[in-house]
């Protein structure tokens, strides 16, 4: 519910997104700003719904190691610490776990993104992978732990 509440807090964000944008040049609050409102209402409302569907793995950790980890990523084009990018840090996490069609399905659409424009698919790539790897030494730690 808390998860929810946000997302409608954060809404009025949507249309501020071209004040959001990040560059050298920008205020240091649209770093953290550009995260929640850089698109628009159909990104937003997917971005939603995958936090939702995350829910039950998310941890402030795992969060902020998702998001350590965009941050260091070389820039591209256009900025890529949005919320889009560390869910795809959690979608990463699940993949192991995934049986194999969703993998392959989750694996094109990852794919998609390459083809389309103003999005910043090597980053969600390597967000993804980023993912499938710390879930694994997760699972190496877990497993030494009993």
């Amino acid at each position: 519910m808390r998860l929810v509440a946000m997302y409608v807090l954060l809404a009025p964000l949507v249309h501020l997104g071209e004040h959001l944008a990040v560059s050298g040049t920008s205020p240091w609050w649209t770093h953290l700003t550009y995260m929640f409102g850089h698109a628009g209402w159909v990104h937003y409302l997917l971005n939603g719904i995958g936090w939702t569907m995350m829910r039950p793995i998310l941890t402030p950790a795992r969060t902020l190691t998702a998001i350590t980890i965009a941050a260091l990523l070389p820039p591209g084009a256009i900025p890529v610490l949005g919320w889009s990018v560390v869910l795809y840090y959690y979608l990463g996490l699940c993949l192991a776990g995934m049986k194999t069609g969703d993998r392959i399905r989750l694996l094109l659409v990852v794919a998609l993104g390459f083809f389309v424009p103003w999005i910043a698919a090597w980053h969600h790539a390597a967000m993804l992978a980023a993912g499938w790897m710390i879930r694994k030494i997760e699972r190496k730690w877990e497993n030494t732990m009993y």
